[in-house]
């Protein structure tokens, strides 16, 4: 799973709870076709596979998460402590609102990753 792959997928999530905000995000229809994944989470799918490829993580597999620094402090956590139902229950509290900023936190992640696997490809690094 590449980067991007992991954020499209957790912002389809997202933008689901934002429209079900009483829904818990093991009921998402999009499981069926992206299950298993660790906790149950696209971006911690991805630091999964990352750090079983050996990526540098400083001790903390948590800051290889294509969240970090986007999602975690547009709400306010460092982390989602590696379990986003209790992070969406205690955090968000089910409004539409704070899903809705985790919705506009991804696309932001994403925007961002876009603008540097470009400048990559321009430079003849691609990554």
């Amino acid at each position: 799973m590449t980067k991007l792959e992991a954020l499209q997928i957790c912002r389809k999530l997202w933008y689901w709870l934002y429209l079900n905000p009483c829904a818990s995000k093991y009921k998402w229809p999009g499981w069926k076709e992206y299950l298993p994944m660790a906790c149950a989470c696209p971006c911690c799918e991805y630091r999964n596979q990352q750090t079983s490829k050996g990526a540098e993580t400083n001790g903390n597999s948590c800051n290889i998460c294509p969240l970090l620094g986007y999602a975690w402090q547009a709400v306010g956590n460092t982390y989602c402590t590696h379990d986003l139902e209790s992070f969406y229950h205690r955090t968000i509290r089910r409004t539409r609102r704070g899903a809705a900023g985790m919705v506009v936190a991804i696309d932001e992640a994403i925007r961002d990753l876009r603008k540097e696997v470009k400048r990559c490809e321009r430079m003849g690094n691609r990554s």
